[in-house]
């Protein structure tokens, strides 16, 4: 069976997993960047400064990120819909319970 991705919505990008998976990326981005390595600009840092410098960049990194996934959702969107191009294609193949 082959299908093809005409068009994504925009807002089930953000009311979905996705944030929480951005942020859950960027709490570990954050811990290596401020917990793990040897950094001389965090160095004087406090444990609790640091703390809260994770958060804000775990925070800020999830809107940015997002923000880039549904502009580049909008850009396919215009594309697709718009100028006509072809979608993302996928071909699936059903296959039983047992196998």
């Amino acid at each position: 069976m082959k299908l093809e991705v005409k068009g994504v919505q925009l807002g089930s990008l953000v009311l979905s997993s996705v944030p929480a998976v951005l942020f859950f990326l960027g709490i570990l981005g954050g811990a290596i960047t401020f917990f793990v390595v040897d950094n001389p600009q965090v160095a004087y840092m406090g444990f609790g400064q640091k703390l809260l410098a994770m958060s804000v960049f775990s925070l800020l990194y999830m809107l940015l990120m997002a923000a880039l996934v549904v502009m580049a959702s909008f850009i396919y969107n215009m594309l697709t819909t718009v100028v006509g191009l072809r979608g993302v294609r996928f071909e699936i193949e059903e296959i039983a319970e047992g196998e």
